[in-house]
């Protein structure tokens, strides 16, 4: 059976679709099974079992038609089945009208050549007994009361505003929040309220994505990923006062695609994790010579760590647009966030064995629920707030909501339920940490939102 939010319960079962793709390469179409008129209040999910191996998984998304209008099928999951072979897969119903509808489910692909679909399933008719068209939605107010759907109560705190362009977020251990701008500026917030903003210095070019060394509080030395005209730039700087000075080329002129995506971030290492889209070249995304379409492990000057396999610094290879980087709680996997070169966007889990680092392999993937646009990714340790313990929390720019992701108990790796917060509150939603303070810290463009467990 499908797996179920917890506010939630599973609609249907679909027939196990078959393993593999069709011959055409269209995907096997879903099966709703017996065609029993359902009743239903229109919040529940879909569930369906899903056979075939983890990669081709990976490739399918899922229509859904209402009396014949499709919509793609929103924060599918899928994990490995309980007690059989295949995965237990699941998605939310869209919103619907009270009265009689008939569904329809569909898989499809998308490859070069545009979308790949299955014929649609069997039809299910169903009784709406309620309306789930959305509520409207206003602005989030300073000192607003949210709760979550499992009951975790937070206040939402501003805590800055006027900004430009906001395109990443790093705390500091001494509580100052460094805020990059776009235009080519940190902002810098300390924890009694002052503020002040630095330009970086260089060449102009916009911001990407920037990260604060293990040793800030000592050095003051920060990291920011530039773009010039179809290039990557990455630079190490340094606080003094309130003036960024000292600029240390780390890594130049890697080519950028025409809209860049690039990600930056110690690890619990203490290296640094500099992912860099492909330049829009596929072949050299592959070819570990080069940097585009990479996953970097570097040392804070640049240098390749002496751990890494063949002296080269590539920890994962074969990246489109890579766009936010996190480890589990546990240090055991670096999360990365990702639009492929199909489009489809994911979530991967990549992993090393053994005392000394190697190149990652991969232990988990998941395909987001659209619309998304992730541009940042956070873990919560969880110490104040137990039921966040472990969660990932998405920034998801073009939905405009934070897209947090639970995982199983036991299997940390495998992602049981999502759910919207703050959807349609704040626009877009442009990056997320989560702090030692067990607060969440999430920007939009132009402001920053802190929030804050209630004790």
């Amino acid at each position: 059976m499908g797996g179920c939010l917890p506010r939630a319960r599973v609609l249907l079962v679909l027939a196990v679709f078959s393993a593999g793709c069709e011959a055409n390469n269209r995907p096997p179409s879903p099966s709703p099974g017996p065609g029993t008129p359902e009743t239903i209040t229109g919040r529940e999910r879909i569930g369906w079992n899903q056979t075939g191996d983890t990669a081709e998984l990976s490739t399918f998304r899922y229509a859904i038609y209402v009396d014949g209008a499709r919509a793609e099928l929103s924060e599918t999951t899928c994990a490995a089945a309980t007690g059989g072979p295949g995965f237990a897969c699941s998605g939310r119903l869209p919103a619907m009208s009270t009265g009689s509808h008939v569904l329809e489910l569909a898989a499809f692909t998308i490859d070069a050549g545009g979308i790949i679909e299955s014929d649609r399933s069997s039809p299910l008719r169903v009784t709406v007994t309620a309306s789930t068209a959305p509520a409207a939605t206003a602005p989030l107010v300073d000192g607003e009361q949210l709760t979550t759907s499992d009951g975790v109560q937070l206040t939402a705190s501003l805590l800055a505003e006027g900004l430009s362009d906001v395109a990443d977020m790093a705390l500091a251990a001494d509580g100052r929040l460094v805020i990059a701008e776009r235009p080519g500026a940190i902002v810098v917030h300390d924890a009694a309220g002052q503020a002040f903003r630095a330009a970086i210095p260089g060449p102009e070019g916009e911001v990407l994505a920037t990260a604060l060394a293990p040793d800030f509080a000592r050095t003051g030395h920060l990291f920011v990923i530039r773009t010039l005209p179809g290039i990557f730039r990455l630079g190490r700087y340094r606080l003094l006062g309130s003036q960024l000075v000292e600029r240390l080329i780390v890594l130049p002129d890697i080519p950028a695609s025409r809209v860049p995506a690039a990600a930056l971030r110690f690890g619990p290492d203490t290296k640094l994790y500099a992912a860099f889209d492909d330049g829009g070249n596929r072949e050299a995304a592959m070819r570990l010579s080069e940097w585009s379409g990479k996953v970097l492990r570097l040392n804070a000057d640049g240098s390749t760590p002496d751990d890494q396999p063949a002296a080269s610094p590539v920890f994962w290879s074969g990246l489109a647009a890579p766009k936010g980087l996190d480890w589990s709680p546990d240090g055991g996997a670096l999360w990365m966030a990702e639009r492929g070169a199909e489009g489809v966007e994911r979530i991967r889990a990549l992993v090393t064995e053994g005392e000394r680092p190697r190149r990652a392999g991969q232990r988990a993937s998941y395909v987001l629920p659209g619309p998304v646009g992730a541009s940042s990714l956070a873990f919560h340790r969880g110490v104040a707030i137990p039921q966040f313990r472990g969660d990932l929390f998405i920034a998801a720019r073009d939905g405009g909501y934070l897209l947090r992701v639970r995982f199983d108990e036991q299997e940390r790796t495998r992602a049981v339920t999502t759910e919207k917060m703050l959807e349609g509150r704040l626009g877009e939603v442009r990056a997320v940490l989560a702090g030692p303070d067990d607060a969440l810290y999430v920007a939009t463009a132009t402001a920053v939102w802190r929030l804050i467990p209630n004790r």
